[in-house]
């Protein structure tokens, strides 16, 4: 099963949180299972990017290269959730006089801040639509302070409609008391995965808006893996040192692949096919950062062929935690967005159309875990695709050296969370 996590908040007066990637690896032995071993039936097998998308996942490189540059020469692992830190900007746009709002999101070339606002919506409600393979949820809870006369009530309003907020008063002058109701609720938006979103006790007290966005991600492979084919296995990390890992096998019996001078590509489909996971493995591991940063999947997608694959893969798990990536920084989140690009006079900018007297965002933190593994489900031989097509014989690929990846819808072509594995 595939399981991810991300958390992203943001406090106002004084904070506003952005993405901090620790790395932790942690391999936990699967559960063993001998029964839904079969591959699922898959509904969905064409991949669309609307226009909202393409500008999302440029954004999505960017953000990890920024990222990326921040651990270089490093044995750092990442992950980060683009899409939970564009919902993050969006909403910070709402806060801004109407001139520094524009920048926003003319940073994130989006056009308009209403075709932000809506486009958001959309992908929210399309986010939030399980099936009984694959469950994602992105959620956003807005806390405000207590009887406070400062808030203006139309940035809550319009959070509510275009990002469907939980909105929720708390007292953020007694600190402890507030972070413990906001802790509450992201333990129970993660299913209990994530229960610290970072907020420092005692440095709040003239908070009047805090808001988090908390994402999940729980899907089932396609074509499971076989906990019972599991082997021990050599990995070459990036900085030449030789790790044991639990090495999955799995035929997967409809994959996209692609490869060129620099490396290789496949895409490994999720329960019906709706979602995706995207595997780069560069044939020189020292350009991992510029290929994964300057990959246009869209275009990758569009010239890789239908194939099946025999593959062994490393079961891995990561936690990361952007602010300790983003760390020296005197206010995280102005220096998180200068290094992104951000104009400063936006990143420095007051809230005006949230609270008045108007007041910076300073704080931003975004934690995310990814957990690959079997499911203890057992591969299959073979499976043909859509009637008609040619599937070439199985191409074996084996990842036993740094890769990336992404985790993608398929209907929107929306870039869900990013990283990179080099040392295990």
């Amino acid at each position: 099963m595939k399981k991810c996590f991300i958390l992203a908040w943001l406090l106002l007066p004084t904070t506003w949180l952005l993405t901090g990637c620790t790395d932790n690896i942690e391999t936990t032995a699967p559960e063993e299972k001998t029964t839904g071993l079969e591959p699922i039936q898959m509904e969905c097998s064409k991949v669309q990017q609307t226009p909202f998308a393409k500008q999302s996942n440029k954004f999505a490189n960017k953000f990890f290269a920024t990222a990326a540059k921040e651990v270089e020469g490093t044995n750092t692992n990442l992950c980060i959730s683009p899409i939970s830190m564009q919902y993050i900007l969006s909403i910070y746009a709402n806060g801004l006089a109407d001139e520094q709002a524009q920048k926003v999101v003319d940073f994130l070339d989006m056009g308009t801040l209403d075709q932000v606002n809506e486009s958001s919506r959309q992908l929210l409600a399309l986010f939030n639509e399980d099936d009984e393979y694959v469950k994602v949820a992105m959620v956003n809870g807005l806390w405000q302070q207590a009887n406070s006369k400062e808030i203006i009530p139309s940035f809550a309003e319009k959070i509510q409609t275009y990002y469907l907020a939980d909105t929720k008063e708390t007292n953020f002058k007694d600190p402890q008391a507030a972070k413990s109701m906001i802790n509450g609720w992201v333990a129970d938006k993660t299913d209990g995965r994530i229960t610290d979103a970072h907020l420092k006790v005692g440095d709040y007290t003239f908070t009047q808006n805090a808001w988090v966005n908390a994402t999940s991600f729980d899907a089932k492979w396609t074509y499971p893996f076989n906990a019972l084919h599991t082997k021990k296995d050599s990995f070459t990390n990036i900085d030449g040192t030789v790790s044991e890992v639990d090495m999955m096998e799995a035929n997967v019996g409809m994959a996209f692949d692609y490869s060129n001078e620099d490396v290789y590509i496949m895409e490994l489909p999720y329960g019906k096919g709706y979602y995706t996971m995207m595997l780069g493995i560069p044939r020189k591991a020292e350009k991992l950062d510029s290929i994964c940063a300057n990959t246009d999947w869209w275009a990758v997608h569009e010239q890789a062929h239908l194939a099946q694959l025999e593959l062994y893969m490393p079961r891995f798990s990561i936690s990361t935690d952007l602010t300790t990536i983003f760390k020296n920084e005197e206010n995280s989140a102005t220096g998180i967005l200068s290094k992104l690009g951000l104009d400063e006079s936006v990143a420095y900018a007051d809230m005006v159309k949230a609270t008045k007297p108007a007041r910076q965002m300073w704080g931003l933190s975004q934690t995310a875990i990814i957990e690959v593994e079997e499911n203890g489900t057992k591969a299959v031989t073979s499976t043909s695709g859509n009637e008609g097509m040619y599937i070439s014989p199985y191409v074996p690929r084996r990842i036993d050296k740094p890769f990336f990846f992404a985790i993608r819808e398929n209907t929107t072509g929306t870039i869900l969370f990013m990283g990179k594995v080099v040392h295990l």
